[in-house]
Protein backbone atom coordinates (compact mmCIF):
# COMPACT_ATOMS: atom_id res chain seq x y z
CA UNK A 1 0.00 0.00 0.00
CA UNK A 2 1.08 3.57 -1.03
CA UNK A 3 0.78 6.82 1.19
CA UNK A 4 0.14 10.12 -0.43
CA UNK A 5 -0.42 13.16 1.37
CA UNK A 6 -2.84 15.40 -1.02
CA UNK A 7 -4.37 19.20 -0.12
CA UNK A 8 -7.30 19.39 -0.91
CA UNK A 9 -10.74 22.42 -0.12
CA UNK A 10 -12.50 22.47 2.45
CA UNK A 11 -15.79 21.71 0.91
CA UNK A 12 -14.32 18.95 -1.60
CA UNK A 13 -13.22 16.95 2.01
CA UNK A 14 -16.54 17.74 3.06
CA UNK A 15 -18.50 16.41 0.50
CA UNK A 16 -16.28 12.70 -0.22
CA UNK A 17 -17.27 12.70 4.02
CA UNK A 18 -20.52 13.01 3.13
CA UNK A 19 -20.70 10.99 0.19
CA UNK A 20 -18.74 8.30 2.33
CA UNK A 21 -21.30 8.20 5.10
CA UNK A 22 -24.15 7.50 2.95
CA UNK A 23 -22.92 4.61 1.22
CA UNK A 24 -21.65 3.44 4.63
CA UNK A 25 -17.66 3.35 3.60
CA UNK A 26 -14.96 5.14 5.90
CA UNK A 27 -13.29 8.16 3.61
CA UNK A 28 -10.19 6.01 2.60
CA UNK A 29 -12.36 3.15 1.50
CA UNK A 30 -14.61 5.75 -0.75
CA UNK A 31 -11.81 7.48 -2.15
CA UNK A 32 -9.80 4.00 -2.83
CA UNK A 33 -13.11 3.02 -4.89
CA UNK A 34 -13.80 6.33 -6.69
CA UNK A 35 -10.02 6.03 -7.49
CA UNK A 36 -10.55 2.58 -9.04
CA UNK A 37 -14.30 3.34 -10.54
CA UNK A 38 -14.52 3.82 -14.47
CA UNK A 39 -15.99 7.39 -13.59
CA UNK A 40 -11.95 8.07 -12.37
CA UNK A 41 -10.80 5.97 -15.34
CA UNK A 42 -7.32 7.84 -15.65
CA UNK A 43 -7.06 7.41 -19.50
CA UNK A 44 -9.94 9.86 -20.46
CA UNK A 45 -8.12 13.01 -18.64
CA UNK A 46 -4.67 12.03 -20.29
CA UNK A 47 -2.85 13.01 -17.24
CA UNK A 48 0.84 12.28 -18.55
CA UNK A 49 -0.02 15.12 -21.84
CA UNK A 50 0.74 18.21 -19.39
CA UNK A 51 3.25 18.62 -16.72
CA UNK A 52 1.88 20.42 -14.02
CA UNK A 53 5.23 22.59 -13.80
CA UNK A 54 5.20 23.09 -17.22
CA UNK A 55 1.67 24.25 -17.34
CA UNK A 56 2.79 26.52 -14.42
CA UNK A 57 6.02 28.03 -15.97
CA UNK A 58 3.47 29.18 -19.33
CA UNK A 59 1.07 30.59 -16.03
CA UNK A 60 4.59 33.07 -15.39
CA UNK A 61 4.92 33.71 -18.84
CA UNK A 62 1.73 35.27 -19.48
CA UNK A 63 2.27 36.91 -16.04
CA UNK A 64 5.74 37.90 -17.28
CA UNK A 65 3.86 39.14 -20.77
CA UNK A 66 1.82 41.68 -18.55
CA UNK A 67 4.66 43.69 -16.73
CA UNK A 68 5.69 46.92 -17.76
CA UNK A 69 8.18 46.39 -20.81
CA UNK A 70 10.39 48.91 -18.88
CA UNK A 71 13.69 47.17 -18.88
CA UNK A 72 13.40 46.62 -15.11
CA UNK A 73 14.68 42.90 -14.13
CA UNK A 74 12.33 40.42 -12.38
CA UNK A 75 12.61 36.53 -11.30
CA UNK A 76 10.69 33.38 -11.46
CA UNK A 77 10.11 34.05 -8.00
CA UNK A 78 8.66 37.50 -8.56
CA UNK A 79 6.50 36.51 -11.21
CA UNK A 80 4.84 33.42 -8.87
CA UNK A 81 4.98 35.83 -5.95
CA UNK A 82 2.61 38.70 -7.82
CA UNK A 83 -0.13 35.59 -8.73
CA UNK A 84 -2.44 34.51 -6.03
CA UNK A 85 -1.52 30.95 -6.08
CA UNK A 86 -2.23 28.05 -2.92
CA UNK A 87 1.11 27.07 -2.12
CA UNK A 88 3.45 30.34 -1.39
CA UNK A 89 7.01 30.46 -2.84
CA UNK A 90 9.07 29.31 0.55
CA UNK A 91 6.76 26.13 0.65
CA UNK A 92 7.87 24.94 -2.61
CA UNK A 93 11.32 22.51 -2.47
CA UNK A 94 14.32 23.91 -3.92
CA UNK A 95 14.32 21.48 -5.85
CA UNK A 96 10.69 22.28 -7.46
CA UNK A 97 11.93 25.92 -7.50
CA UNK A 98 14.46 24.91 -9.84
CA UNK A 99 12.41 22.50 -12.24
CA UNK A 100 9.80 25.95 -12.19
CA UNK A 101 12.77 27.86 -13.05
CA UNK A 102 14.21 25.40 -15.81
CA UNK A 103 10.78 25.18 -17.28
CA UNK A 104 10.10 28.99 -17.36
CA UNK A 105 13.47 29.60 -19.29
CA UNK A 106 12.55 26.83 -21.88
CA UNK A 107 8.78 28.64 -22.17
CA UNK A 108 11.37 32.19 -22.67
CA UNK A 109 13.35 30.19 -25.37
CA UNK A 110 10.80 28.76 -27.18
CA UNK A 111 9.18 32.02 -27.61
CA UNK A 112 12.13 33.78 -28.87
CA UNK A 113 11.77 32.02 -31.87
CA UNK A 114 8.09 32.54 -32.13
CA UNK A 115 6.45 35.96 -32.94
CA UNK A 116 6.19 38.23 -30.62
CA UNK A 117 3.57 38.29 -27.88
CA UNK A 118 0.62 40.89 -29.01
CA UNK A 119 -1.34 41.60 -25.69
CA UNK A 120 -5.08 42.78 -26.04
CA UNK A 121 -4.07 47.10 -26.79
CA UNK A 122 -1.82 45.58 -29.78
CA UNK A 123 1.76 46.44 -28.08
CA UNK A 124 3.79 43.30 -28.87
CA UNK A 125 6.26 42.54 -25.83
CA UNK A 126 8.58 39.91 -25.91
CA UNK A 127 9.98 38.27 -22.80
CA UNK A 128 14.10 38.01 -22.72
CA UNK A 129 16.88 36.60 -20.27
CA UNK A 130 18.88 39.07 -18.73
CA UNK A 131 23.03 38.41 -19.59
CA UNK A 132 23.58 37.89 -15.91
CA UNK A 133 22.53 35.64 -13.54
CA UNK A 134 22.55 36.38 -9.84
CA UNK A 135 24.55 35.44 -7.06
CA UNK A 136 22.08 32.86 -5.96
CA UNK A 137 22.39 31.30 -9.63
CA UNK A 138 19.12 32.78 -10.59
CA UNK A 139 18.38 33.99 -13.87
CA UNK A 140 16.81 37.35 -14.29
CA UNK A 141 14.37 37.92 -17.36
CA UNK A 142 12.82 41.66 -18.13
CA UNK A 143 9.99 42.31 -21.05
CA UNK A 144 11.04 44.42 -23.71
CA UNK A 145 8.54 46.24 -26.21
CA UNK A 146 9.02 45.09 -29.64
CA UNK A 147 9.00 47.64 -32.55
CA UNK A 148 6.39 47.16 -34.94
CA UNK A 149 8.56 45.94 -38.37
Amino acid sequence: MITIQVTLQDQTVANAISAAAQQGLSFDEYVDQRLASDEANVAEYDVASVDPVDALAETLFDAATRKEPNGHKYLVEDLYKSLDLDVAWESRSPGNRIKLGKAFKRVVEKNLKAPAVSLPDGTRVRIKAHDKKTPQNQQPYFTELESAS
